[in-house]
């Protein structure tokens, strides 16, 4: 996202690079989306940008986090060690950020089948949804043929 005291812009990002999507200060209430996909790293402001755009589009928002807070309570450390390393490393962060990089890959990749199964049923139900988490990965985003399925990565 692009800011300055007088705009606010919102781009999209697809295989082929940055494309303008909205500017926020004249943004109307039509989608050219169904599914809208915002990825990021942690703090990166997916939160802040996805809060106002539900709101303005009436749409619902699902946070991804929230899944991998639903396999942590429902699996082990054992049988799913990547879901689980946060909490088993307390001190994930003394192994530098490619450590960290490569753990929300390792989860982003055992979340994919399912938030594909998530983004299908809006799809199918026509149910419109913003999807935002640390754990939606570019393959994620790409793997969707659909032109009602959009992307932003933060």
């Amino acid at each position: 996202m692009i800011c300055n005291q007088q705009f606010r812009f919102i781009y999209e990002v697809d295989p082929f690079g940055l494309i303008f999507l909205e500017r926020e200060n004249n943004m109307d209430s039509k989608r050219n989306w169904d599914i809208l996909l915002i990825g990021g790293a942690s703090g990166s402001g997916k939160t802040s940008i996805s809060r106002p755009l539900t709101r303005h589009y009436g749409v619902d928002l699902v946070r991804v986090d929230d899944f991998q807070v639903l396999l942590d309570t429902m699996t082990t450390p054992e049988s799913h060690p990547a879901i689980h390393y946060w909490r088993t490393h307390p001190n994930w962060m003394d192994e530098g950020v490619d450590a960290a990089v490569k753990h929300l890959i390792d989860v982003g990749k055992i979340l994919m089948p399912g938030l594909n199964a998530i983004i299908n049923d809006h799809i199918e139900e026509n149910i419109p949804m913003i999807l935002e988490g640390d754990f939606i990965l570019p393959q994620l985003a790409a793997s969707f043929p659909h032109p009602q399925v959009k992307s932003i990565f933060i």
